[in-house]
């Protein structure tokens, strides 16, 4: 089996993602800022470590940490909910410190240790949000395109190598306290995705070997759709003023 590096372990996607490595029978390493990473590390058998990932050697610390991961996934985030020239400075460096260059970083240390041993997998946790305008959440959106960006890269970088292999996520909204603990509203909640089932479904992709991007949920689905079909000008003014509205 498996070792499992995820960051943002602590509650959401990342707690799920630790309690189906587990019951899958691999081992977990659990990074996130929060102390309750410890709970989770305990529930599933696994190791944690409290970190910042915007601390300036919080990618050395992890490395150090877990030298022999086998799976690395990209699971950390932020968001800052404003009008994007209201927000601060120092708000908009610590996102892209936690949500681009830690993935970033921590992709480059262990991709080379995968290309060198002939076998691992980055899995980066973007979003449905990478193919459409987020007014409200503009650097998160941002971010999460990024992130789909550079795993297509690395894919293409890659595809050749055997054994190494790129997998990103867009997942729909899921039903886990991220949107709410950084005042994000969601209107339409009955639709949210359980992220039990969402981590049931990226191990499986894991384990398959899957490469590429993977879109989990119908609104993930829809917006790559129409993000194809529809004309540029009203695509932004349709989806922009939709996600404007629950947000």
């Amino acid at each position: 089996m498996s070792q499992i590096l995820i960051t943002g372990a602590a509650t959401g996607f990342g707690r799920a993602l630790a309690r189906e490595a587990h019951r899958r029978g691999h081992s977990v390493a659990l990074v996130d800022i929060s102390q309750g990473v410890e709970a989770v590390a305990q529930e599933t058998s696994g190791r944690s470590l409290v970190l910042d990932l915007a601390e300036a050697d919080a990618v050395a610390r992890i490395t150090r940490w877990a030298p022999d991961a086998d799976v690395l996934i990209n699971n950390a985030g932020i968001v800052l909910k404003g009008p994007f020239h209201e927000l601060t400075a120092d708000g908009l460096q610590r996102l892209i410190a936690v949500n681009v260059m830690a993935p970033l970083l921590l992709s480059r240390a262990y991709l080379e240790r995968f290309i060198a041993r002939g076998a691992g997998t980055i899995v980066n946790v973007s979003s449905s949000a990478t193919y459409f305008p987020t007014p409200g959440l503009g650097p998160y959106g941002a971010s999460k395109s990024f992130l789909t960006a550079m795993s297509e890269t690395l894919e293409a970088e890659t595809n050749r190598r055997a054994g190494v292999r790129v997998l990103c996520l867009c997942p729909a909204g899921m039903a886990t306290d991220f949107q709410s603990s950084h005042g994000v509203r969601n209107a339409n909640s009955g639709v949210l995705m359980d992220p039990a089932d969402v981590a049931r479904w990226c191990l499986g992709d894991i384990e398959g070997g899957a490469t590429g991007v993977r879109h989990y949920g119908a609104t993930s689905h829809a917006m790559h759709l129409l993000r194809r079909v529809l004309p540029r000008r009203l695509f932004v003014h349709l989806t922009g003023s939709l996600v404007a509205k629950h947000r």
